[in-house]
């Protein structure tokens, strides 16, 4: 029999079988798999279909219904536990991949999360970030931004400010943005603040910095 997950083609030579096969775990071959059935996304074999699953559109994957999730020691398809997503490919629950939320209510499937929107480090879901939150460049997680990074207003990433074009953080809400006139940028914090008695502004970087 051939190995590695590949089914005997009409020459009878071990291949990958073509998008939308399944392998006959009777005599090997590269088949269609009968209608009630669905190829394995593990062995690529065609099987009968597992409570609450049908076929996936144009690859005939086992893929449970809209919203579920497989699981591999009930055989079924079911609702993934609190913050768990579905896996896209393997279309298991489990947490998400460092990086990914579960894009929304319905799908439940994790993935990258749209623009502007950061993780919820509790649910997992993709949400937009609270006030004063920005999204965690590496993590993609919804919190306060670290030390001398500011929120930038399109992405809501946190970043450091474009300090040379006289952007600080904004003590309120944590934009990045212009500083108002007459405020420079504390060199430690990112923060734009009335300088401190004895300093002025760099006209290049815009800190505050000692005068004299």
């Amino acid at each position: 029999t051939c190995q590695d997950k590949k089914g005997y083609d009409s020459n009878h030579n071990c291949v990958d079988c073509p998008i939308g096969q399944g392998i006959n775990p009777g005599d090997f071959r590269c088949i269609e798999c009968p209608e009630n059935q669905c190829i394995d996304r593990v062995s690529l074999k065609c099987k009968p279909f597992s409570e609450g699953q049908k076929r996936e559109l144009n690859t005939n994957f086992c893929t449970c219904e809209t919203g579920l999730g497989f699981n591999e020691i009930s055989k079924k398809c079911e609702v993934c536990n609190e913050g768990f997503g579905i896996d896209p490919i393997s279309n298991l629950c489990g947490k998400c991949k460092p990086g990914e939320g579960i894009i929304d209510n319905e799908t439940l499937l994790c993935g990258p999360c749209p623009f502007r929107k950061g993780i919820n480090e509790t649910s997992g879901f993709c949400v937009e970030c609270d006030e004063y939150e920005g999204i965690n460049q590496v993590s993609k997680i919804c919190g306060k931004c670290p030390n001398q990074e500011g929120i930038n207003e399109t992405t809501k990433l946190c970043q450091k400010c474009n300090n040379l074009n006289g952007e600080g953080i904004n003590n309120q809400t944590r934009i990045c943005g212009k500083c108002e006139n007459g405020q420079g940028i504390d060199s430690e914090s990112g923060v734009c603040a009335i300088c401190p008695e004895g300093s002025g502004i760099n006209s290049i970087n815009h800190f505050c910095e000692c005068v004299g």
